[in-house]
């Protein structure tokens, strides 16, 4: 009797540990779709080179500047040089959505799933254990780094997750004694491979170094019924993988090649210890900065500063303050500011993990930390220490690590264990419910300033004009706000993306014009007497030096007119003006306000808001007044 009241205790414990699982894997599943369309508010450099160029590859398979066919393999020029298939997924997603920023994102969103689940799938086949995957699956579900990344259009988290395919389906081919599945299994492998590799500049690399560890960990942890078929597929399994990594060589051969050849720039300066002017540029400054001696030389030099360069970024790396606390690890764009990219409840349990992993099962626990090493190198040897997207393997293994943390509690009878899982549980709610806040009610405002917001909320305002209506965009930068003007005004579609390509194949100019609208960077240029709407970047005309207020000012000569409305739309974050417009005929009609203040984040749909709602919301006015000098008119 006793027995069997144990036994529906347990039971119990069993059902409701399942139900927080399914709530928490819900939980994760909502922040990853919730808003998608509008939070975060606007897309930024990468995220629009790879959206526009997927638009351009649909309709004529090359990209927007109409350079390269997309089986050509080539990098894609506009501020940077983009991977060679990053626009790929843009180009096949399908147009089920009417939301511009949805259709941007759904690719991550999608691969994003994958990887959740290829994770917990290689997890569960290497541990052998439905626990382990689940709470794997649950860790990556709900990490506020997977979710950021998942909600976005740069191309490192697709890679991501082919690379997490092709180490999954490698795993099972090593595992296959098949030699049919085992070749099958090693094709798709190889197939991952390449659109992981053409995906993502960073991770080319360490391709084989990630392959070969898993062959040995598999090899390590794998036993066959006999010493014969332990010889027979150790001899399949060294020539799958010597086959494997001659398609790598043979990849990245082309890679270098075209490297050499200039077809990326000057991107090898950012690893850093190849760009020998920045290095020759600390070197000198060290040396300037200390008292001469005879060890200066020995100390400071080229490869003291690049070792110490590499250094700091493995540091930085591993900050659990970085990973657990602040999420910022210098990029402004890829960053989640304030909020870690993992939760604070998984440090602890990243050390239970680690320490239960050395006791029970000491060749997972290393070759998982020789993964862990071998996914930081491209941030180690890069000029900047971001891990975000650069080393995106990295923090997929700290969560594998805290779920085997979690697990250990989970098998470990000790006193008190039903109040301490209790408590984790508590926890892992609390993180939750914090980091939502964060991420859709402070995150949205906070970055608004690191995106292409501001253009966007130009182009919002230039799309309530008819097509009658000439309109100047003054920008600092033309060619990227035609870009955003080609992408949210759904402009972009068989019959017009020749001329598109056509416009905007030199990124260098200064003008350019589409229909009623001219976008340009020479404000110096524009007269203040023509009867056009002018939406002119403060920002850019205080760089330059233009006073289009003066100059409105002195245009206004009816002694009838003492005051007018001046329209800007400014920042939501600091009401500073983002832009000014003149001779509006738009919002002067409504009542803006003097200074705006943004209520819910369905306003940042800013081109499907009304005229009414648009001005009302995101415009603010001041009023001019005018001191008419009549004998100067009279004369």
């Amino acid at each position: 009797m006793k027995k069997l009241v144990a036994i529906r205790q347990t039971n119990k414990k069993e059902k409701a540990l399942l139900l927080c699982m399914l709530a928490i894997l819900g939980m994760g599943f909502f922040y990853r779709i919730h808003q998608l369309s509008v939070i975060p508010a606007s897309i930024s450099y990468d995220e629009l080179d790879h959206v526009v160029n997927g638009a351009a590859v649909r309709h004529t398979f090359k990209d927007f500047q109409g350079q390269n066919y997309i089986w050509e393999l080539l990098p894609t020029k506009t501020h940077t040089y983009t991977a060679e298939l990053s626009s790929l997924w843009h180009a096949i997603t399908p147009n089920l959505f009417s939301n511009t920023l949805t259709i941007a994102r759904f690719p991550n969103f999608f691969f994003g799933l994958i990887s959740a689940f290829a994770l917990s799938y290689l997890i569960y086949i290497i541990f052998k254990s439905k626990l382990i995957a689940l709470l794997t699956l649950a860790g990556l579900i709900i990490s506020p780094w997977h979710i950021f990344i998942s909600r976005t259009a740069f191309e490192a988290p697709i890679a991501l997750s082919w690379m997490m395919l092709a180490i999954l389906l490698l795993w099972l081919s090593l595992s296959s004694t098949r030699l049919s599945k085992k070749i099958i299994l090693g094709i798709l492998t190889i197939v991952s491979l390449f659109f992981s590799f053409y995906n993502y500049h960073g991770y080319k690399f360490i391709y084989p170094l990630l392959f070969i560890v898993i062959f040995f960990w598999q090899k390590s942890t794998t036993s066959y019924p006999s010493t014969s078929e332990t010889k027979k597929q150790n001899s399949n399994n060294r020539v799958l993988i010597f086959l494997i990594i001659i398609c790598w060589i043979f990849m990245f051969s082309l890679f270098y090649k075209r490297l050499s050849a200039g077809y990326y720039g000057e991107r090898t300066s950012e690893i850093s210890f190849l760009n020998t002017d920045e290095l020759s540029s600390q070197v000198n400054i060290k040396r300037r900065d200390s008292l001469d001696n005879e060890l200066k030389p020995l100390v400071i030099n080229k490869a003291t500063i690049a070792i110490e360069n590499i250094s700091r970024n493995f540091f930085e790396s591993i900050d659990p303050k970085l990973l657990f606390f602040s999420g910022f690890d210098g990029s402004y764009v890829i960053g989640l500011w304030e909020h870690g990219f993992l939760y604070a409840f998984q440090l602890p349990l990243l050390f239970v993990g680690l320490y239960w992993l050395i006791k029970n099962e000491p060749k997972h626990a290393f070759y998982l930390s020789l993964l862990a090493f071998l996914s930081l190198l491209p941030t180690l040897i890069h000029t900047s220490s971001s891990i975000s997207l650069r080393s995106s393997l990295y923090i997929p293994i700290i969560i594998i690590y805290s779920s085997i943390g979690l697990y250990a509690i989970l098998k470990t009878e000790f006193k008190l264990k039903v109040l301490a899982i209790s408590l984790i549980i508590f926890f892992i709610f609390i993180n939750l419910i914090n980091f939502g806040h964060f991420y859709f009610y402070r995150f949205p405002i906070q970055t608004i300033d690191t995106s292409f917001f501001k253009e966007r909320l130009a182009v919002a305002y230039i799309l309530h004009y008819p097509k009658e209506s000439k309109v100047t965009l003054i920008t600092g930068n033309a060619f990227n706000s035609a870009r955003i003007y080609a992408l949210f005004s759904k402009s972009i579609n068989s019959k017009s993306i020749v001329d598109w390509q056509e416009l905007l194949s030199d990124p260098t100019k200064t003008t350019y014009k589409w229909e009623n609208i001219t976008f340009t960077t020479r404000c110096e240029e524009i007269s203040m007497h023509i009867n056009e709407i002018i939406v002119a970047d403060s920002a850019h005309l205080d760089y330059s030096g233009c006073d289009l207020l003066s100059e409105y000012k002195l245009n206004i000569t009816d002694p009838a007119i003492t005051e007018e409305k001046v329209i800007f739309l400014p920042s939501p974050r600091d009401n500073r003006d983002y832009y000014q417009v003149y001779n509006d005929n738009l919002c002067t009609n409504y009542n803006p306000p003097k200074f705006i203040s943004i209520r819910s984040s369905n306003l940042f749909a800013v081109e499907e808001l009304s005229s009414e709602d648009f001005c009302n919301n995101w415009t603010r006015y001041e009023l001019l007044k005018f001191e008419h000098n009549l004998d100067n008119n009279i004369n």
